[in-house]
């Protein structure tokens, strides 16, 4: 009887809950609170692009420059057809052409002009030979005759001696100023296309020289440029960077806490078997019947 009477433990399983967290002071809880207000705000701002310029236009002096160097392009072209005219004279080759052609101005201004001396010379020759025959009453005689063809023989050898080697210093002068031309021309063609050459680089220094100056006022437009933009940035930057920098000073801001700790939980309770809990019955029944006088 006493083994059914024996208690016995709930199997119930028991659990606990526990709650722990830090309790922030109330100024610290608000002014978290406005940050975030402020940075959410920030958050769906709309995008703002950046409406200057980023990149300087080509300057005056640049566009001038371009148009110095476009204008420079086949400048030469002039000189060089100039030159290859001289190159083309200086490459002639001596031949009877050349030479009737250099020869001729020889003959008419030297051989003809010293001809027509001896014809002078000889007709005033005749002439005084006339005049003596005349005085000694001898004009028209034989004599006279004679001696007015052998002053025409005279004038013939000389003026055939005269052609003769007249031909010859011509021929010989006309093949020397032939040379010297030829050669004038030749150098005349280099130095031409020197000079071409020359005139074009000088024109693209003129050039350069103005892209030069350009280019340094583009730069200093472009330096301007950016720092707009870069100003731009910061501008834009800067109410993230307020914001940013009031969290580092709350989070830097030393401040006390309050930790606190809730706990909740179910023990196992210790009772008796349903039997037992019958037999306890029965047991403060009679128990009271004995305490009333019932026998």
């Amino acid at each position: 009887m006493g083994g059914q009477c024996q208690p016995t433990v709930d199997t119930t399983p028991g659990y606990s809950n526990t709650m722990s967290g830090s309790s922030l002071p109330e100024w610290v809880s608000q002014a978290g609170q406005e940050l975030f207000g402020q940075a959410k705000s920030l958050a769906q701002t709309p995008y703002q692009p950046y409406t200057g310029p980023r990149i300087a236009n080509f300057a005056g002096d640049e566009q001038a420059g371009f148009d110095a160097t476009r204008a420079n392009v086949g400048s030469f072209q002039p000189l060089m057809n100039q030159a290859g005219s001289f190159a083309t004279q200086g490459g002639q080759q001596w031949g009877a052409d050349a030479a009737e052609q250099y020869m001729n101005p020889f003959q008419q201004n030297v051989t003809n002009i010293a001809a027509r001396e001896l014809n002078r010379q000889a007709d005033f020759q005749t002439k005084r030979d006339n005049a003596a025959a005349s005085s000694a009453g001898s004009f028209g005689g034989a004599r006279h005759g004679i001696l007015n063809a052998e002053n025409e023989r005279n004038r013939n050898l000389a003026l055939g001696d005269l052609y003769t080697r007249g031909q010859a210093d011509a021929y010989t002068n006309a093949q020397r100023m032939f040379n010297a031309d030829q050669s004038r021309s030749l150098a005349a063609g280099q130095l031409t296309g020197q000079l071409a050459g020359q005139q074009q680089q000088l024109g693209y220094g003129d050039a350069a020289a103005l892209a030069n100056i350009g280019q340094a006022q583009r730069g200093m437009e472009q330096a301007s440029l950016d720092t707009a933009y870069k100003d731009y940035l910061e501008q834009r930057e800067y109410p993230y960077r307020q914001v940013n920098f009031a969290l580092g000073a709350l989070k830097g801001t030393p401040y006390e806490t309050q930790q606190y700790q809730n706990t909740e939980s179910v023990t196992p309770q210790l009772g008796t078997s349903p039997f037992g809990q019958v037999a306890g019955g029965l047991t403060g029944l009679y128990g009271a019947a004995k305490l009333f006088g019932d026998d």
